[in-house]
């Protein structure tokens, strides 16, 4: 063959298909030797091994229940049961799922070779599709070479080796392609081209979906600013036409994860976003797998995966020659498209602390940016601007400043592209052993003929999980264990409830989850309480003595365990307020040196036939003899980084007893609506969920005698005609979470007030949560002296600052 032949006609894409799967073998090794024996990520529990679960899961539901791909019901995943639509909690990997569908049935449903070959694959398919993109719009071969190896190489997709979906940006490209082929053409066919593609990518990943809806809209207004005026109104329509197009075709996997938002109120603040949001030195920092700049210290180390985001010197020196010599010609519509990805994507990359006013305002209006964690993602499109301005700096024949006149690709640019590789050269890189295809435990799970869900423990944090999440593919039975981007409301309560297993709450918790295997390294006493040893297997990873125990039947598991047992506190005194009563406090954060407003928080009485915003919830409080609010508003400087206006509202009755407690969270563009049920006589609180269809039930927990919610608790507090030194212990439930508030009254003290001393009673207050993760805050309360005991100065110390509140306007209830 020809050298010419390599890169025209129908083998135009033999060279670079070649070229880069060496690339792709080389940069990873030893992973294509691995296939099958290892994964190809530095660690397994986490993120690896989520990615794992869900591509198996998929595979698992599209070879057993394809129906379920069309119906949504592949969304409904066996993790953090009773929570539907767990797979929206993370990236779904449906379309991955479909690519490698043939492979999982040839090799016999081998997960971990499909995962290995999709990361693999989807490092050549992204350099591929960039080839194609810049090749078809600048008509050169060495400059296609290029971009194509930056866009599939850079040292960001070693950086996110743990997380699959980070690497499917093959999809990106080809939009861009579509939608040059649009502004140069006007055809209708592209502009149905571009919003498949587009709507595709978004399908890859949710962060490239945001990513990539951002970088097509500045491309797409930067060639209308760059065509003229002339063409520009033909254009405008059919643009609109391909977003249209666009989400129609990434409507039915967006459906799940708008449910889910709506439901769960997930959503990033500014506040995370910053924590993982570049800095000016991540685009000169490389994972520490870089042999040139990462092993030989040249340049910084990564200091996480959002960290790499080095583009390469070859690149970067190229990309300003491309960008000045094809300003000059007629390639300046697309210099100026490439220039506005590189200063957009840049800008958000650094997120909340770059410019803020930019970032904050986006965050707040465009839709998905609520679902983005990490801004420094949107370098993606630095480096997609920088690939093909690289690729113009390569030049094309007979008028770049390096010239197509010999071969595929003549010396001198291959000496770049080779530089190039070197600089994206890794050490062989450490891959973690493949998680086994089969257990002991997951065998016996998968045999036992009894229904029911299964949680293992000692519940772990986080990664901990993920090992239990891969049983599931050999089970198939729901698990209460869960690891993903997200995790449902009563997560944190339900872990609280089983810790000290065996317990009355625990095992209560358990059978109202419809829990019927517990799988644990702890030996129980079955004599004692309501479960049976059904078997004794080895677990790679509780260990060889794990045994798995059956839950008795709810009626014996109801007469065997008794109460819950927290020491009961004394009946509310005679109520100091009335219906009516209001208090602004003026909240003030002290740092070091420093103490500025943060907001303002109001408390108010109201009757109890106030019936709040939630529909439904009238006929829960009928027995009501109070309704206590409480809103709290962020100060505008504040906003600017954690908008807040919160409403907290409990209906109790005469015994200052909670009947229900609704919590309205609007924090920016997050939007949370949470609602709990308290039965006294049944010693039960159960999380409601308020939706479309009413109110409906979710999960209940076991709670002590006169458990209270914090604002009943507040208010009950109040009530209490506390003597110097007189101690009592409040049990209080927050949202599920159980824990006891201990109050000690002071003496009289001085305190400042509103510019002047005053004598006020001070209060202790000690949180003695059931599960200690952090120290709890200290506070302190200063109470009036009057027969009112209206808190006047509150303080709260939470490690981090501390929070001061004052008492700013009251009005007495009764008026």
């Amino acid at each position: 063959m020809r050298a010419k032949d390599w890169t025209d006609g129908r083998h135009a894409y033999l060279l670079p298909a070649v070229l880069y799967l060496v690339v792709t073998l080389a940069l990873t090794w030893p992973a294509a030797v691995s296939l099958t024996s290892h994964l190809v990520a530095p660690v397994g529990p986490g993120d690896p091994y989520l990615n794992l679960w869900v591509l198996g899961w998929d595979l698992r539901i599209l070879f057993s229940d394809p129906i379920a791909f069309l119906d949504g019901r592949v969304f409904d995943a066996p993790i953090f049961h009773p929570a539907k639509q767990t797979l929206a909690y993370s990236d779904h990997l449906l379309p991955q799922a479909l690519l490698v569908a043939p492979l999982y049935a040839l090799s016999g449903q081998n997960v971990v070779l499909c995962y290995n070959v999709l990361l693999l694959g989807s490092l050549w398919a992204s350099a591929l599709a960039m080839y194609a993109f810049v090749r078809s719009v600048t008509g050169q071969t060495a400059g296609a070479l290029l971009a194509g190896l930056v866009w599939g190489f850079w040292p960001y997709h070693f950086s996110h080796l743990i997380h699959l979906a980070m690497q499917g940006t093959y999809v990106l490209p080809l939009a861009f392609l579509f939608l040059h082929r649009l502004m140069a053409g006007r055809r209708w066919r592209d502009a149905i081209g571009l919003g498949v593609t587009a709507g595709a990518n978004a399908t890859v990943s949710v962060y490239y979906g945001v990513i990539g809806a951002v970088g097509l809209a500045v491309a797409a207004l930067a060639l209308l600013v760059g065509i003229g005026a002339r063409r520009r109104g033909a254009l405008v329509g059919r643009v609109l036409v391909a977003g249209v197009v666009g989400m129609l075709v990434v409507a039915p996997v967006a459906w799940p994860y708008w449910a889910v938002q709506q439901r769960e109120g997930f959503g990033r603040g500014l506040v995370e976003a910053a924590r993982h949001a570049a800095t000016p030195s991540s685009y000169v920092s490389v994972p520490p797998t870089n042999v040139l700049y990462g092993a030989t210290g040249l340049l910084a180390e990564a200091r996480s995966v959002e960290d790499g985001l080095f583009v390469g010197f070859v690149a970067l020196v190229l990309a300003l020659v491309g960008a000045w010599h094809g300003w000059r010609g007629d390639a300046r519509p697309l210099v100026l498209a490439m220039l506005a990805l590189v200063i957009v994507g840049g800008i958000l990359s650094l997120g909340p602390d770059g410019v803020r006013h930019v970032y904050a305002t986006i965050h707040r209006w465009v839709f998905g940016f609520q679902a983005v964690r990490a801004p420094a993602r949107f370098a993606v499109l630095v480096a997609f601007g920088v690939a093909v301005l690289a690729a113009l700096g390569l030049g094309k024949k007979g008028t770049g400043p390096f010239s197509d006149e010999k071969g595929p690709v003549p010396f001198f640019p291959a000496l770049l592209i080779a530089l190039a590789c070197v600089e994206y050269l890794n050490r062989p890189l450490a891959l973690v052993p493949a998680p086994p295809r089969a257990t002991e435990t997951a065998q016996w799970l998968a045999q036992a003929e009894a229904p029911g869900a299964v949680i293992y423990l000692p519940l772990p944090r986080d990664f901990g999980n993920t090992p239990f999440m891969l049983q599931t593919l050999e089970h198939g039975r729901p698990i209460v264990n869960g690891y993903s981007g997200q995790r449902p409301m009563y997560y944190s309560a339900l872990g609280d409830a089983m810790v000290g297993f065996p317990s009355t709450d625990a095992l209560w918790t358990l059978d109202e989850l419809g829990v019927r295997f517990v799988v644990t390294n702890s030996a129980v006493d079955t004599s004692a309480w309501p479960l049976v040893e059904r078997a004794r297997v080895r677990d790679p990873t509780l260990g060889p003595d794990t045994r798995i125990y059956e839950l008795a039947a709810s009626a014996e598991l109801d007469a065997r365990l008794g109460p819950a047992a927290v020491a009961v506190p004394p009946p509310a005194g005679p109520a100091p307020f009335d219906v009516g009563e209001r208090a602004v406090y003026r909240v003030l954060w002290a740092g070091v040196g420093t103490s500025v407003p943060a907001g303002h928080v109001t408390f108010e009485v109201q009757p109890g036939g106030s019936v709040g915003q939630t529909p439904g919830v009238a006929a829960l409080v009928d027995q009501a003899r109070y309704r206590f609010v409480v809103t709290a508003v962020t100060a505008p400087w504040v906003a600017r980084f954690f908008e807040a206006r919160d409403t907290f509202a409990t209906w109790t009755d005469a015994r200052l007893l909670p009947l229900v407690h609704e919590r309205h969270l609007r924090e920016g563009r997050r939007v949370v609506d949470l609602l709990i049920e308290y039965n006294a006589d049944e010693q039960t609180a159960t999380m409601l969920r308020p939706g479309a269809r009413g109110i409906e039930r979710e999960i209940a927990f076991r709670v002590p005698e006169a458990v209270r919610d914090p604002l009943a608790a507040f208010f009950y507090i109040r009530t209490l005609e506390l003597a110097a030194g007189e101690q009592v212990r409040v049990p209080v439930n927050d949202m599920g979470r159980t824990l006891v508030i201990d109050v000690s009254a002071g003496k009289i003290e001085w305190v400042a007030w509103q510019g002047r001393r005053v004598e006020a009673l001070r209060l202790d207050v000690a949180l003695d949560p059931r599960v200690q993760t952090r120290k709890p805050p200290e506070i302190r309360v200063w109470l009036s002296r009057d027969a009112r005991r209206l808190p006047i100065v509150a303080e709260v110390d939470a490690g981090f600052g501390a929070l001061h509140l004052e008492l700013e306007a009251d009005r007495a209830g009764g008026q």
